[in-house]
């Protein structure tokens, strides 16, 4: 059932973000695809990842994403205290208690979509802040070394939302700019394969450190 609920919610959002940004006007479907899985509570799980979403709030975020966008109107208590229940002790995000960059910025950004002031976060700040490294970029959680496209991504945007800035940012570009392939295109490492949305998310940075 949730791989159905990620196949369709993906594509809803994906259409819906696309034809958004054409001018073009939503339909009812929209709108009722939304409320189906508000009304059913799909859009909260049991907290376990799979290996083609990138958090276990994937499909809570887009979900809210498209919500908003589509100005639907609900009870959002019960998914606050929903995504809540995953906060740590060390002010992250993540299921058993394992916090890591990625689940720590979806759930900063559903949290935003729901109206909740993030910014009273501090402790969600401190965690972001020990993922942040002087040599540029972001780590997946704060032990690890290897600062990664994606990561450096998330940690970036979940800072913005906190209204937070980068501490390293002239680093932080250059990692940005170390992942960039021949071809244009951008990696999530100085040695991997230019994707879309490494190369998205390294466009995104560039211009919110000002180099574009």
């Amino acid at each position: 059932m949730l791989e159905l609920d990620l196949d369709s919610t993906y594509s809803y959002y994906y259409i819906a973000k696309a034809l958004s940004m054409c001018g073009e006007r939503l339909d009812y479907r929209f709108k009722e695809y939304v409320f189906s899985v508000i009304n059913s509570g799909r859009h909260v799980g049991t907290g376990d990842v799979y290996a083609e979403v990138s958090s276990e709030f994937d499909l809570t975020f887009m979900i809210l994403e498209l919500a908003d966008l589509l100005n639907v109107k609900y009870d959002t208590s019960e998914t606050e205290k929903w995504i809540f229940k995953f906060k740590n002790a060390d002010g992250g995000f993540g299921a058993r208690r394992h916090s890591n960059i990625n689940s720590t910025y979806y759930a900063l950004a559903s949290l935003y979509l729901l109206k909740c002031n993030v910014k009273r976060l501090h402790d969600t700040k401190i965690f972001l802040r020990e993922c942040e490294k002087p040599y540029g970029g972001f780590t997946v959680i704060p032990n690890s070394v290897t600062p990664y496209m994606e990561h450096t991504y998330y940690g970036l945007t979940a800072l913005n939302l906190l209204g937070e800035s980068c501490r390293f940012p002239s680093q932080t570009v250059d990692f940005i700019l170390r992942c960039q392939n021949a071809n244009g295109g951008f990696a999530r490492s100085d040695s991997g394969i230019s994707t879309f949305e490494n190369t998205f998310q390294a466009i995104s940075m560039l211009r919110k450190l000002g180099f574009l």
